[in-house]
């Protein structure tokens, strides 16, 4: 479990202050994400009542958040404090497409595409029908101060192959390119401190351009190959080296049927993707709607085994990645509290279907209503089995005894206190569980009103760990970095719902005892991470989670204090971006 139970006020006068700091960075985003005034009071009042400091914090989540985002002048003034961005380390062709750009825009289009060429970079444009001679002699009027005058494509009417036809005129031109740079329709070229070698694959940050105005950024992470399939969060600007771009040159017409497929044909052909710490484009257009892309079948085929395949229901896509169901152990300890184990366990057989066993850890339960409770549930469910270990709680062996006793090709380690909203969930876990390259898996836990419980970890919250986007609404929209409905890479997932492959655990080890309630969730999938693994959060699992109510709600200081020290040793977390503030757990600018 993470340190998001943690409920004891700090010590020190420093660690008050910043826990002040911290209350007053997230102050009231929940009136705006949340469900307004009376969702928020009674969130605050209730947390007062069982002292739950960081859960006030966290239900008291962003409205200064929130106005940093919906305030440009809070964003130009932010950007004005940054540091300017190195040059690319040679020079940068930029492939830039005006298709979709209205005629009466296209003159503010050009002009912006003009004040942000720099020496280091060329220009391919390529043009709709009708605008090659208004891009032509707005650039010789222009000159050199437009920084040259471009080589001008005519569109082929699709964005994908327009950028592959671009990429292919520069490469048989011979420019002299260290980088190409390939942008989608109505994005303009920003800054790139750029250095890389091989057959490597770059992408920035962007931001939106209105009126000459920045504003709208959308700030990323590392390497995200799970988002990548749910999102093109990647083609604002493909930055190829020249290795790769010479290989993608090569790629037969019609390979890439979309700007998303393109995105995943190149992270394929990429030996490395990197994230450019800089914003390298700005939208001059609405982002395209999204849909499933062309190519992901297949890129999902190679890369994941034959048997992977993609659906597109009613909640958007689903990638599955191997035939049949396995089987799975779900690992739940428990004292007493019926009233949260009963739903708990009703709600696995109800909503699934498939080979798994319930194992019910019994970590010294004496309430009659319970011994009668456990007693019943082998003659009720016969792939259910209690396991009694009367001794002082300690999460982390309770775990590692159910793994022991368990039958499973995965482990689901679920909290007595939580709840399965929908079929098939445990399923979708053991299906990426089983992937040969993760670690664990976790879903989107949800309190009863709705809000967000856990959608992911971030390591370094506070100096320590903490769930991101915690007390907001799934579907709140205003996102400054990957929206929490969307399946993406993380650091951690909560030992509140964690699955992971019985091949993994021989690999890594079992959980750390030396955790006793909280922190060993965290340390496990770090430790996951370190072995080469990547940790997948799937919000399409959702489970309401009443947290914590069946158990104390003070925690070790020495849970606490291994786990800061841990995460002070770690790089920052890869999967979230470094711009962003490491006190507010809804997405916003550093104060």
């Amino acid at each position: 479990m993470t340190p998001t139970d943690a409920t004891d006020p700090p010590r020190s006068i420093l660690r008050r202050l910043g826990r002040l700091g911290w209350l007053l960075a997230n102050v009231g985003a929940c009136v705006r994400f949340g469900g307004g005034i009376a969702r928020f009071l009674k969130r605050a009042l209730g947390a007062l009542a069982v002292g739950q400091w960081r859960h006030l914090a966290a239900w008291m989540v962003m409205a200064v958040s929130f106005v940093h985002r919906a305030d440009g002048r809070r964003y130009r003034r932010w950007l004005a404090q940054m540091p300017p961005a190195a040059t690319p380390d040679g020079q940068v062709c930029a492939v830039l497409s005006c298709v979709g750009v209205a005629e009466h825009r296209l003159p503010e289009f050009l002009a912006l595409v003009s004040a942000h060429c720099r020496p280091w970079l060329d220009l391919v444009m390529v043009v709709a029908a009708g605008q090659r001679s208004q891009v032509l002699a707005y650039f010789e009027t222009m000159g050199r101060e437009a920084g040259g005058e471009p080589c001008v494509l005519d569109s082929g009417g699709n964005a994908a192959a327009d950028m592959l036809a671009g990429l292919r005129q520069v490469c048989a031109d011979g420019l002299g390119f260290r980088y190409v740079a390939l942008l989608a329709p109505g994005c303009i070229p920003g800054e790139m401190p750029l250095a890389a070698s091989g057959k490597t694959l770059l992408y920035g940050d962007d931001d939106e351009i209105t009126g000459g105005v920045r504003g709208c950024p959308m700030f990323k992470s590392a390497f995200s190959p799970d988002l990548l399939l749910y999102a093109d969060y990647l083609s604002s600007c493909l930055i190829l080296t020249e290795e790769l771009a010479q290989e993608l040159a090569r790629l037969p017409e019609g390979c890439a049927e979309d700007l998303h497929s393109l995105a995943l044909i190149a992270s394929e052909a990429a030996e490395e993707v990197q994230h450019v710490g800089a914003f390298t484009a700005h939208r001059f257009l609405p982002r395209a709607t999204a849909s499933m892309p062309a190519a992901l079948p297949d890129h999902l085929r190679r890369r994941y085994g034959k048997d992977a395949s993609v659906s597109q229901p009613s909640e958007g896509l689903a990638c599955r990645f191997r035939a049949g169901a396995p089987f799975v152990s779900i690992i739940i300890p428990t004292r007493d509290r019926i009233d949260l184990l009963a739903p708990c366990v009703e709600s696995i057989y109800r909503t699934n279907h498939g080979t798994f066993e319930v194992i019910i850890i019994d970590n010294g339960s004496e309430a009659p209503e319970t011994m009668r409770w456990l007693a019943a549930a082998a003659s009720r469910w016969q792939t259910c089995r209690v396991v009694g270990m009367p001794e002082p709680f300690n999460w982390s062996r309770l775990n590692n005894l159910g793994m022991r006793e368990a039958s499973g090709d995965v482990f689901l380690f679920l909290n007595n206190d939580t709840e399965a909203m929908h079929d098939d969930w445990v399923d979708r876990l053991a299906d990426v569980a089983l992937r040969a390259d993760v670690g664990a898996a976790g879903g989107l836990l949800l309190y009863p009103d709705g809000a967000i419980q856990h959608a992911g970890v971030v390591t370094g919250f506070g100096g320590c760990a903490d769930h991101i986007y915690v007390g907001t609404s799934p579907d709140a929209g205003g996102h400054m970095f990957v929206a929490p409905t969307v399946p993406r890479n993380v650091s951690a997932v909560t030992g509140a719902c964690l699955a992971v492959a019985r091949s993994t655990v021989e690999t890594i080890g079992p959980f750390d005892e030396d955790y006793a309630v909280i922190g060993s969730d965290v340390e496990f999938c770090l430790r996951a991470m370190h072995a080469g693994f990547v940790n997948v959060y799937l919000p399409h699992v959702r489970l309401v989670h009443h947290e914590s109510q069946s158990r104390k709600r003070k925690d070790p200081e020495g849970d606490v204090e291994r786990l800061r020290a841990l995460i002070a040793e770690c790089p920052p977390d890869p999967y979230f971006n470094p711009n962003l503030s490491m006190v507010s757990l809804y997405p916003s600018y550093p104060l």
